[in-house]
């Protein structure tokens, strides 16, 4: 199987140093309102890399949730494969790959937990039936059937029913979701409902934020010379430090 290169009307586009804003976060916002207006649905998609406690590498594609100074956030259940492999090691990788515009954005990362007040706020914003699911879903566990997997949700929905309610809620929309995403770069903590949920948030889900260490941003270029800089800097000073001087910033070899 062949595929085609990527538009050509792209490889003429240089990334210089010069180019880059102070630090990565501010960087990021930029390209991301650029790959919002080419690809709004789900344009906050990423892929999350984690190493279980033996090794093993594992992948999959999650939702940004928020982005500020601190780095990058997302949510889950803490129980599920990727949550146990941060519990193991504290740290993780992400990538954003923004094809049509030849980009990508690639994150290593130290990780923690982000505040109980953060994850109640989020959790308070997502669909009732989003939020039955996380009660109702032992992510990543082995699960008999379908059938029992809609039972634990018909069970959790009668728990939080209001005597009023007609049925709960399904959103059509993957396991974190949010359908404002594509018109804004993602913020901490948004709260999109404007009454706090009755469902309230399980104390194994929550969120995730990813300090990083390095970004590297990539730009395709003809002939496969791509250009690549990444931001790079210490441990240290992704906790101590959030001024643009702890960043360093190399080219490297496509």
């Amino acid at each position: 199987m062949q595929f085609k290169d990527m538009a050509e009307e792209y490889h003429g586009v240089p990334l210089r140093k010069s180019d880059l804003a102070a630090e990565p976060v501010a960087q990021f916002k930029l390209w991301f309102q650029d790959w919002v207006a080419t690809e709004p649905y789900d344009a906050n998609a990423m892929i999350v890399a984690t190493v279980d406690s033996e090794g093993w590498p594992s992948a999959r594609a999650v939702l940004l949730k928020g982005l500020d100074a601190r780095g990058f956030i997302f949510y889950t259940n803490r129980l599920s494969d990727k949550g146990r492999d941060i519990a193991a090691s504290r740290r993780a990788a992400l990538c954003f790959l923004w094809h049509s515009i030849e980009r990508q954005v690639r994150v290593v990362g130290v990780v923690e937990h982000i505040s109980d007040v953060e994850s109640d706020a989020y959790f308070a914003s997502r669909p009732e039936g989003a939020q039955i699911g996380a009660w109702a879903s032992p992510q990543s566990s082995v699960i008999n059937s379908r059938d029992d997997l809609v039972a634990r949700v018909t069970g959790i929905a009668s728990k939080f029913k209001k005597p009023t309610d007609t049925g709960s809620r399904v959103s059509r929309m993957p396991e974190g979701n949010m359908s404002d995403s594509a018109s804004t770069v993602p913020c901490s903590a948004r709260v999109l409902a404007a009454d706090v949920s009755r469902v309230p948030r399980p104390d194994y889900w929550g969120g995730y934020l990813v300090r990083p260490l390095k970004v590297e941003f990539w730009q395709g270029r003809a002939d496969r010379l791509h250009d690549r800089l990444r931001y790079s800097r210490s441990i240290e000073q992704s906790v101590l430090l959030t001024t643009e001087s702890a960043w360093n910033v190399e080219r490297l070899a496509p």
